[in-house]
This record gives C-alpha cells, structure tokens and sequence, in this order.
C-alpha cells in the first residue's frame, strides 16, 4: 500500500458523519462519484487545497476549489 494515499474522507451533516477509509480502497463506486460530483450539492472544508489534489490523482475525482 502507498503511505503517502489519502487516508479518510469524512463527510458530516450537522453531527452525524460518515467517515471512508480510502486507505483500503482501490477505487470509488461510481455511486459515490456521481454522488460527490453532483452539482447540485456543495461540500466545504478548510485548507484542503491539497487534499483536493490528491484525491483527483488518487480517484480521477474532480472537485472545485473555491
């Protein structure tokens, strides 16, 4: 495994969270990428400029940095 893989991906709605291992997984579902490509949602972070990066190499997984 690559030490240097982006470990979790933690998506919360208020204080429920769900929390992926990414770590253990080759490859996203398609599900879960047409999930988290849907314009119609907007997911924020802070300082995640090169998490973003790095999951677009990792997962063919584009994101907006705003």
């Amino acid at each position: 495994m690559d030490n240097n893989k982006s470990a979790t991906l933690q998506l919360c709605i208020d204080e429920k969270c769900l929390i992926l291992q990414l770590f253990y997984i080759d490859n996203l579902t398609l599900s879960l990428k047409n999930f988290l490509m849907n314009p119609n949602f907007t997911f924020v972070g802070v300082e995640v400029g090169d998490d973003i990066s790095k999951i677009r190499n990792e997962y063919d997984l584009n994101c907006l940095l705003l």
